[in-house]
C-alpha cells in the first residue's frame, strides 16, 4: 500500500508538471501570436514560422494537459443522463467508461510510440519552412496518451470503490 501511495504522489506531481508545461506552451503561443499580429499589421514584417509552431504547440498543449484536466474532472460530460441515474448505477457506468477510455488511450499510446520511434529511426523531417524533425512533435502523443490512460484507470478504481461502497436499493428497503 505504501508503494501505491508513493506511485500516486509521483504520478500526481508528473501530471501537474505536464500541465505546467502545457501552460508554458499556451503562454508562448499567446505572446508569439500577439507579436506576430503586431509585426504583421503595423510593420509588415510577420514572423513566418509562428503559424507552424502554433500548430505544433496546440498538439503538445492539448495532450500534455489532458491527464490533469481529467484528474480535476474538467472534461465534458453528458450530465443530463448521469444526473438521472442513482449513485450506484452512475458509479458503475463511470467505471465502465473509464476502463474503456483507458484501453483506447493505451492503444493510442502504443501506436503513437511506434510512429514516434519510426520517425526517430529514419530521421524524417517535416517538409515546411522550419524543417523540424518529426519525432519530437509526435512524442507528445504517446506521453500524453499514456498519462491519460493511467489517470482513467485511477479514476475507474475510484468509481469502482464508490460503486462497491454504495448500498443496493434492495438493502435500503
Amino acid at each position: 500500500m505504501k508503494l501505491l501511495r508513493k506511485f500516486d504522489l509521483i504520478f500526481d506531481r508528473s501530471v501537474l508538471f505536464l500541465a505546467l508545461v502545457g501552460i508554458a506552451i499556451l503562454i508562448f503561443m499567446m505572446v508569439g501570436i500577439t507579436v506576430d499580429i503586431i509585426l504583421r499589421y503595423f510593420f509588415s514584417c510577420p514572423i513566418h514560422w509562428m503559424l507552424q509552431v502554433s500548430a505544433y504547440c496546440l498538439l503538445g498543449m492539448t495532450l500534455l494537459c489532458s491527464a490533469w484536466v481529467l484528474k480535476e474532472e474538467g472534461h465534458v460530460k453528458i450530465d443530463i443522463v448521469l444526473n438521472r441515474l442513482n449513485p450506484r448505477t452512475r458509479s458503475l457506468l463511470n467505471t465502465i467508461t473509464s476502463i474503456l477510455s483507458a484501453i483506447v488511450f493505451l492503444i493510442i499510446a502504443f501506436y503513437g510510440a511506434k510512429v514516434t520511434l519510426y520517425h526517430f529511426q529514419i530521421g524524417w523531417f517535416d517538409v515546411t519552412l522550419l524543417r523540424p524533425p518529426k519525432w519530437p512533435i509526435f512524442a507528445c502523443i504517446p506521453v500524453g496518451s499514456l498519462f491519460l490512460s493511467i489517470q482513467f484507470l485511477r479514476r475507474s478504481y475510484g468509481y469502482l470503490r464508490s460503486w462497491r461502497a454504495s448500498p443496493d436499493k434492495e438493502q435500503t428497503l
